[in-house]
């Protein structure tokens, strides 16, 4: 009877004994459930904080590497981490290898990191080929010979003895393009773009290295295609030596394309080279300068209507072309001729001599891109939309005096052209 007892008190020791037992691992069970969901909930927070503080951050750093703050960054650099106050911390880390600029951008909380990368290469730097053809198209008209502004103690007086202005357009002309060659010929690799220089009045032509007295070339054409076309201190000698203080005869590159202004004759004649060329891979890029709109066309097969109709009717004979008869307003052909060679062959344009439903299309290549420059004053509302609607970017300025800033600015365009940009977002390796 008593060992019958004490065997009982056994078994109810037992089995208290596991109902404990049990309890208190329900109990540490609830607790870590409990302490999980905290820590998930810390997690959550630390990812949603952690991305919105790292993505702010990256957009204001990405905003200094893609904008203009060619200075922001000294390569190569390492951030300590930055506390940003809530419990986030960030660094950045910067290298420069082979003109390939990239930024590493992480941010951490306890629970949870994110990283960016963001990339920059200058392909002219690094391609192998040739990488882009600049031509110009420039006016030699003896407009050119014009005040380059207002100012008449600047430009706008003309010195004792001297038949010009103090600064005439053609003299910012020449200053603007050293201005751009000198950019140029500072870039590592500039030998890999190749430049064009043409000029126009009714005709164009390109510009040579030399010049008989009466304007007939005797030196090699300035044009992508030649040795002569990366060799910056040649072409800036032509510059300087044969583009004179005004266009026509005072320019002994423009005494041979005759007078007045033809913009789309001179857009064709660099269209016309650059479609013949067509070199894989090859960035092509035309730059037209002019301070006037066109009063005169030549004929070409895709721009309607295709007729000679210059500004003075001398030129009607001897010069290989027909006039209509008689001769009708130049000035309305050569604005249209000017739309049609601006416009490209998926882009159409406005006739106003004659009718056409749908409107013609352009002939430019649309893969040229297209950047011009008008130096005038209130230009009629169908240049002024031709150009527009038709370049790549459009610069109009009163005077000439802003052209070496304008052919800066063309030239930083370009640049930012051959530039590729990549910007990921990383798997976040562990962070300690």
């Amino acid at each position: 009877m008593k060992t019958m007892r004490n065997t009982n008190g056994v078994a109810v020791m037992m089995l208290v004994l596991v109902v404990s037992m049990i309890a208190a691992f329900m109990a540490i069970a609830w607790q870590s459930r409990i302490l999980l969901g905290v820590y998930r909930n810390k997690a959550l927070s630390d990812i949603i904080a952690v991305s919105y503080h790292g993505e702010s951050k990256a957009n204001d750093i990405l905003g200094k590497f893609l904008g203009d703050y060619p200075g922001a960054f000294t390569y190569n650099f390492e951030t300590p981490w930055e506390d940003l106050g809530d419990g986030t911390q960030l660094k950045v880390e910067g290298k420069l290898i082979d003109n390939k600029e990239t930024l590493n951008i992480t941010a951490k909380r306890t629970y949870a990191s994110t990283q960016y990368q963001v990339t920059r290469e200058t392909e002219t730097f690094s391609a192998e080929a040739s990488d882009a053809e600049i031509v110009f198209s420039l006016d030699c008209t003896g407009s050119m010979a014009a005040a380059a502004c207002a100012d008449t103690n600047i430009c706008n007086y003309q010195p004792p003895g001297s038949p010009f202005y103090a600064i005439t357009r053609m003299d910012k002309l020449k200053e603007a393009l050293i201005v751009f060659l000198d950019k140029l010929e500072a870039l590592p690799g500039h030998e890999k773009i190749k430049i064009g220089l043409s000029v126009f009045t009714l005709k164009s032509d390109w510009m040579y290295t030399s010049y008989a007295a009466d304007g007939t070339p005797t030196g090699q054409a300035i044009k992508p295609d030649n040795a002569i076309s990366s060799d910056i201190p040649a072409i800036k000698s032509a510059v300087n030596n044969f583009l004179g203080r005004s266009g026509e005869e005072h320019s002994m590159a423009c005494k041979k394309i005759l007078t007045f202004t033809n913009v789309g004759g001179g857009l064709i004649f660099a269209h016309d080279y650059l479609k013949t060329r067509k070199p894989l891979g090859k960035k092509q890029i035309e730059i037209l300068v002019t301070d006037g709109w066109s009063n005169q066309r030549t004929p070409h097969a895709g721009c309607s209507q295709n007729i000679f109709c210059p500004g003075d009717a001398i030129y009607c004979s001897g010069y290989g072309y027909t006039c209509p008869v008689p001769l009708p307003n130049c000035q309305m052909h050569g604005w249209e001729f000017t739309a049609c060679a601006l416009a490209s062959t998926q882009q159409q344009w406005q006739p106003i001599s004659f009718a056409s439903d749908p409107w013609p299309v352009g002939v430019r290549d649309p893969e040229v891109d297209m950047y011009t420059v008008g130096v005038y004053s209130d230009p009629p509302n169908y240049i002024n939309s031709a150009f527009t609607n038709f370049s790549n970017k459009y610069f109009q300025n009163d005077e000439a005096f802003q052209l070496p800033v304008i052919l800066s600015d063309i030239f930083d365009e370009i640049l930012e052209s051959f530039t590729v940009i990549n910007v990921q977002r990383l798997v976040p390796s562990p962070i300690r």
